[in-house]
C-alpha cells in the first residue's frame, strides 16, 4: 500500500505541479503595450478585467470611426517579432495569430458605418506540440462556433472513482456456478470492484465529438467467499479446504492492479456538463499485490489474518470496457479477455464487473 501511494503522490505532483506557476500577459492595443504578470488561478480573471477596460464596458464607449484591433498574448515572448506583424489597420475577419505552442488570445474590435462589432477569441490550446491546425480534425480539442468563438475541453471520461461488483463467468461466458468451481461461491454483497484513475490524456479525431483516450489508474478486486473455507495456492494450482474449527465472518480474495486503457469516446455536445458520453475499447493491466484476508470470532474476541500470495492470480490482465453517462456519471461494464488465473493453475474463470463511475 505505502509503494501505491508514493507512485500517487508522485503521478499527481507531475500532473499538477504546474497550477501554481506564473504567467505573463502581454496586451498590444495599437502601439500602446503593456505587461503583466499573474499565478494561473488569477489570470482569467486579470484578462476579463483588461477585456472590459479595453472597451469601456460599464462606461460611455467613444464612438469613433477608426478600426483597431487588440492582441493579447499570454505565456508568449517576442523574440524580437517585428510589433507591426500584429496589429491589423484594416478591418479583417477574425485571425488567429500563432506563436509556436503559446497559449492565445485575439480580441477583435471593428467599428464601421456607426456599427460596433466586438469579438473575442479565446484559444486555450497550451500543449507542447509544435504545431497548429485550423482544421477541425486533430486540432488538439480547439474549434471554432458559428460565431466564431474558439473553445477548447478535454471531454475525456477516464480519470475519476469507481465503485461495482465483481464475479466470474464460465467458459459457457455464463455467469459461474458452484460447479465450475466449489470453493469460488461469491457472497456478491463483499465482491466489490473499486477503480481509481488517476490521470487521462484525451487525443481528439473531430472536435470534441470523437477521440481516443489513455491514462493511468488502479483497480482493487474483492471477492467475498460464501463458504467456510481456507484458500491455499501452491505452484501447481489454487485450491480450498474447509474449516470445521473457526466460523469466517469475512473470508476475501483480493487482487490489485495498474490499469492503462486505450478508448475510443463519442461525445454529443462541447459543454461537458450536458455532454453524453460513450467509451469503448481495451484497458490492460498489471498485477502488483493479492492476498486473502479472513476475520472470525473466538470466544467473543475478534480476530483477524491476512495472507499474501500472489494465489496464482494473473499476472497481465485486459478487459473489454464499455462507459456511457451524462456531465461527470458514468456507468461502466468491463469483462475480461483474461482469465482470473494463470493458465492451468486454477478454474478457468473470467473476470466481469460492473458499477458507477464519477469523473474528475
Amino acid at each position: 500500500m505505502n509503494r501505491i501511494l508514493l507512485l500517487f503522490l508522485s503521478i499527481s505532483s507531475l500532473a499538477f505541479g504546474q497550477i501554481r506557476e506564473s504567467r505573463k500577459i502581454i496586451i498590444i492595443n495599437n502601439t500602446d503595450t503593456t505587461i503583466l504578470s499573474t499565478d494561473t488561478e488569477s489570470m482569467d480573471s486579470l484578462i476579463e478585467i483588461n477585456m472590459k477596460s479595453m472597451y469601456g464596458i460599464g462606461s460611455e464607449i467613444n464612438q469613433g470611426t477608426k478600426d483597431m484591433r487588440v492582441e493579447v498574448f499570454i505565456d508568449s515572448v517576442f523574440n524580437g517579432m517585428d510589433r507591426s506583424v500584429l496589429i491589423m489597420e484594416e478591418p479583417a475577419d477574425t485571425m488567429r495569430v500563432k506563436m509556436g505552442n503559446k497559449r492565445i488570445v485575439v480580441i477583435e474590435k471593428e467599428i464601421s458605418g456607426g456599427k460596433d462589432n466586438r469579438k473575442i477569441i479565446i484559444d486555450e490550446d497550451v500543449t507542447d506540440r509544435g504545431r497548429h491546425n485550423d482544421d477541425d480534425w486533430g486540432d488538439n480539442n480547439m474549434y471554432r462556433d458559428s460565431d466564431g468563438i474558439m473553445y477548447g475541453g478535454e471531454h475525456a471520461s477516464w480519470a475519476g472513482f469507481g465503485i461495482g461488483l465483481n464475479s466470474f463467468m464460465n467458459t459457457n461466458d455464463q455467469f459461474a456456478s458452484e460447479a465450475d468451481a466449489p470453493f469460488l461461491v461469491l457472497d456478491y454483497a463483499k465482491s466489490l470492484n473499486f477503480q481509481f484513475n488517476v490521470w487521462e490524456k484525451r487525443f481528439p479525431i473531430y472536435k470534441e465529438y470523437v477521440g481516443v483516450t489513455t491514462g493511468l489508474g488502479f483497480q482493487w478486486n474483492r471477492y467475498g467467499l460464501e463458504k467456510n473455507v481456507d484458500v491455499l495456492a501452491n505452484a501447481d494450482s489454487i485450491y480450498a479446504l474447509n474449516n470445521s474449527t473457526v466460523n469466517y465472518s469475512k473470508n476475501v480474495l483480493r487482487s490489485t492492479y495498474v490499469q492503462i486503457p486505450l478508448l475510443l469516446e463519442f461525445n454529443s455536445n462541447k459543454d461537458e456538463s450536458k455532454n453524453w458520453h460513450l467509451s469503448l475499447g481495451v484497458v490492460g493491466g498489471v498485477r502488483i499485490a493479492s492476498s486473502w484476508k479472513t476475520k472470525w470470532e473466538v470466544d467473543g474476541k475478534p480476530l483477524k489474518a491476512r495472507t499474501k500470495d500472489d494465489f496464482n492470480f494473473n499476472s497481465l490482465s485486459a478487459n473489454a470496457y464499455a462507459q456511457i453517462g451524462y456531465g461527470n456519471v458514468g456507468i461502466f461494464v468491463q469483462y475480461g479477455l483474461t482469465n482470473v488465473f494463470r493458465a492451468d493453475k486454477g478454474p478457468e474463470l473470467s473476470p466481469v464487473s460492473g458499477g458507477l463511475i464519477f469523473n474528475f
